[in-house]
């Protein structure tokens, strides 16, 4: 079951670095890579009848802007629950050392109180 989460957390983390460099790319290429002769809210304010939208360019510019930083929260949280979930299987592991180690040093303790035990019982005939 761990093993399933680990996976879906990967999984889920690939995909919104994935979407996450799609939206950057898509805002990159509708701004444009060429200098701009004036600023944004001048070119849409100037009055040219190219631009239909009109003044819509700064809200749909906050509406990225908050989708951006959105998914910039979906992926530190999706991080953090995979270095959670790494860090309490890392912790599930130790435990688990921890268990056989003493396991094994309580046999090792048994089976030499058993032999001085053979020790005494032999000594005595």
């Amino acid at each position: 079951m761990q093993r399933s989460d680990i996976d879906y957390l990967k999984q889920e983390l690939r995909i919104l670095r994935t979407s996450h460099k799609q939206f950057r790319s898509t805002k990159r290429a509708n701004r444009g890579t060429g200098a701009r002769s004036c600023s944004r809210g001048t070119a849409s304010n100037s009055g040219n009848s190219n631009n239909a939208t009109g003044g819509t360019t700064a809200t749909s510019d906050l509406k990225s802007k908050e989708a951006q930083r959105a998914l910039k929260r979906d992926i530190q949280n999706t991080k953090n629950e995979f270095r959670t979930l790494v860090a309490r299987i890392k912790q599930e592991k130790k435990e688990l050392r921890r268990g056989r180690r003493q396991r094994k040093k309580e046999a090792k303790r048994q089976k030499r109180e058993r032999k001085r035990q053979e020790k005494r019982r032999n000594k005595g005939k």
